[in-house]
């Protein structure tokens, strides 16, 4: 995919992001709506998103929890500034967040049907995080 690699800060230190897409102008109105007061820091290039965990098998998506769990905290952090989701949406008792603790906390407990659920909102949240997972 291609797209720009950009820079936001927070209380001093520098991030890493990137946003998906082959205009530039375009690129960089996606930049100011996110509300990172991100620096775009290359021209359009290649660059890697972040995987698209609905392509793993159940198993493999209750074994890496951990780092979906992070880039779901990162899609968050974009959609919330961005104003494209609420933390309400995210963290009520029905939200992806919400959901992930309760499946990291009772794995055994898991039913198929929550997966499908926490698959359905991952997705979602996908769709708010502009310029992560599709280009703009």
């Amino acid at each position: 995919m291609i797209g720009v690699l950009t820079k936001y800060n927070i209380n001093g230190v520098d991030y890493g992001s990137y946003i998906l897409g082959n205009d530039i102008s375009t690129v960089k109105e996606i930049a100011r709506s996110r509300g990172l007061n991100e620096e775009i820091e290359s021209q359009i290039m290649e660059v890697h998103p972040i995987p698209d965990y609905m392509q793993l098998s159940d198993s493999d998506f209750i074994n890496r929890l951990p780092e979906i769990l992070h880039t779901v905290t990162f899609l968050s952090f974009i959609a919330v500034k961005a104003n494209t989701i609420s933390a309400e949406e995210l963290l009520n008792d029905e939200g992806l967040i919400h959901e992930l603790a309760h499946l990291l906390a009772n794995i055994d407990g898991c039913h198929k049907k929550s997966l499908i659920c926490i698959r359905d909102l991952l997705k979602h949240l996908q769709e708010k995080a502009i310029g992560c997972y599709e280009p703009v």
